[in-house]
């Protein structure tokens, strides 16, 4: 797949860090560095374990206790710690009873100063020297600070859509999702700008429509408090009694609410209340028409998150979610989402790029038959064979609604052979 520096615009899904050598991952600092204003990148979970090392040090090394600082302290730990490491020591074992060692000497008050590992929701968060420490030691101090400006979420009003590394919430869950105090269960409001916010929909304005869109989905953003903490958006697979978890096998996914809630969607009309199939609900850019009525229409447009994190389930595209995290560190596929304007002589209700769902289907199965019979081969076929599934494959989707004016095609490239270097 190419890249124009010139023309296109890349976005970063998160956890572009520690997912690679350490100076792979220094690497791709440098490229985000050299590539401002053209490449993207929001905060993934094992990003921000970098972020909280590298402030930590920021603030540690230059204390002084009687003649040692803090960076004193952290070279001599360190330097123990290589000493020991040959012996397959758990890290944070090792520092645990060095904690220990070190009561009632002059070591205690250092130790103190220097985070546990953690548990529960935020389980090795600090785990001393791992990867995540030693890439916030070695960074430059221009490496930091793009890390620290690195957001844990982007909207982009233009194409409707939020890009986030494990999920957003589309309702306060410890309300019912249609709780007039939800973002998506009442119209937006224009404070300090109209009277009426309905002259607005009386006059037609697509223009005014957007605006109001975007008001709405930064309201997701402000008005919903999960959506506010930036562990939920880095962190989040699924919700269960109400309570976001990381854990993928418990509760509903996030992508379920999101993708109901969004079907649900019927656009700014006045009169709501009522359960018939109306011209609105019919309309293609939303969910079947029966189901939208029967489980209650919200005064809301959709739109679509974008996020990586999920390994586990895979490419997991539904109709107002996108996940594209595909195990390229275990051996899987990179993939990325590609978005195009669409070209006028395209028809907006008709998604022209669907043709080729059947080609990416013959290559799917392609791929799981020579995966079946691959130990089976010789050296030269394999080798063969692994330069063409290397060869990026492209799958055309349905991206947004016919407001947004876009295409997508999801892009992958096989990681065999890359295993490992996490």
């Amino acid at each position: 797949m190419s890249y124009s520096p010139q023309t296109d615009t890349v976005i970063l899904a998160g956890d572009f860090l520690a997912k690679s050598t350490p100076e792979g991952s220094l690497a791709i600092l440098d490229f985000l560095i050299q590539s401002l204003g053209r490449v993207y990148a929001v905060r993934g979970n094992h990003d921000h374990m970098v972020v909280q090392w590298r402030a930590w040090r920021e603030w540690f090394e230059p204390l002084k206790i009687g003649h040692r600082t803090g960076a004193d302290f952290l070279t001599t730990i360190e330097a123990e710690w290589e000493g020991e490491r040959r012996n397959d020591v758990d890290a944070d074992e090792w520092a645990e009873k060095a904690r220990r060692r070190a009561a009632g000497t002059w070591r205690a008050k250092w130790w103190r100063r220097i985070p546990y590992s953690g548990s529960g929701p935020t389980k090795n968060q600090w785990s001393i020297f791992s990867e995540h420490y030693w890439l916030a030691r070695d960074m430059t101090q221009t490496q930091a600070e793009l890390l620290y400006s690195s957001p844990s979420v982007l909207h982009l009003p233009s194409a409707h859509m939020f890009v986030v590394h494990a999920g957003i919430l589309p309702f306060d869950p410890r309300r019912p999702p249609t709780d007039e105090r939800q973002p998506l269960a009442h119209k937006p409001e224009v404070k300090g700008q109209l009277d009426d916010t309905q002259q607005i929909f009386s006059a037609g304005d697509n223009v005014s429509v957007e605006k109001l869109r975007t008001l709405q989905e930064k309201a997701l953003l402000t008005d919903i408090r999960g959506n506010r903490d930036p562990w939920v958006l880095m962190n989040m697979r699924s919700i269960e009694d109400g309570q976001v978890t990381r854990d993928g096998d418990k509760g509903t996914p996030w992508t379920e609410l999101w993708n109901d809630q969004m079907g649900r969607c019927v656009g700014f009309d006045d009169d709501l209340s009522r359960t018939e199939v109306t011209p609105r609900i019919r309309h293609a850019a939303y969910s079947d028409a029966l189901s939208v009525a029967s489980r209650g229409a919200l005064p809301c447009h959709p739109s679509t998150v974008v996020y990586g994190h999920a390994a586990s389930r895979g490419l997991d595209v539904k109709r107002w979610t996108i996940g594209l995290d595909t195990g390229c560190i275990y051996g899987g596929k990179l993939t990325g989402l590609v978005l195009q304007r669409r070209s006028p002589d395209n028809s907006p209700g008709v998604d022209s790029m669907d043709t080729t769902e059947a080609d990416e289907d013959e290559d799917e199965e392609y791929y799981d038959n020579w995966t079946r019979s691959r130990l089976a081969r010789s050296g030269s076929e394999l080798r063969r064979r692994e330069r063409e599934l290397s060869r990026p494959r492209r799958k055309h989707i349905k991206f947004g609604d016919i407001h947004t004016g876009l295409r997508g095609a999801l892009v992958s490239i096989s990681c065999r052979g890359q295993e490992g270097l996490g």
